[in-house]
């Protein structure tokens, strides 16, 4: 109930969700060495390729088996979430986070279409959602909450997106 709730508030406002599933999902895999010897690392080098690797990332320090099984999890509730959003007619765009370890710029755009295809999207509705603003449309304004990040527009009045994290 509390969620059909947001989801009313969110149409109603024009609030947008950004899930960016694809950094959760990276997270959750980080341990992989399956995963780590992702091909798409032979385009880029030096300092960039270690920061797509993790090498050194501070946020992984002191992680263990059990970290990366929760961030599995996480992307599995995120992605329940984003089908009940996607069902009750809550506007999502696509994000990927890129500057996050294994989100490539350009090929993330193609992993996160996937997950959300994966959440219950149809592939017409996943690439659509990519779609959906253009570049002047896109947030000026941002404002934090514990929970959330919500940016708005100060051109066309667009409304605001919010920014699951």
């Amino acid at each position: 109930m509390m969620c059909q709730q947001m989801f009313d508030s969110m149409r109603k406002h024009g609030v947008w969700a950004v899930p960016t599933l694809t950094v959760d999902n990276a997270f959750g895999h980080l341990h992989d060495p399956a995963f780590c010897k992702d091909e798409r690392l032979t385009y880029f080098c030096g300092e960039f390729r270690s920061w797509l690797e993790a090498k050194d990332d501070f946020r992984l320090k002191g992680y263990t088996d059990r970290d990366y099984e929760v961030e599995r999890g996480l992307v599995t509730e995120k992605k329940k979430l984003v089908a009940a959003m996607y069902r009750a007619g809550v506007p999502i765009l696509v994000g990927t986070d890129v500057g996050n370890p294994f989100c490539f710029p350009g090929f993330s755009l193609h992993d996160e279409l996937a997950l959300l295809v994966d959440s219950g999207l149809t592939p017409l509705a996943a690439r659509l959602c990519r779609a959906a603003r253009r570049p002047q449309d896109m947030p000026a304004t941002v404002e934090l909450s514990s929970d959330f990040l919500f940016a708005k527009s100060e051109q066309r009045n667009c409304g605001w997106v919010c920014l699951l994290f």
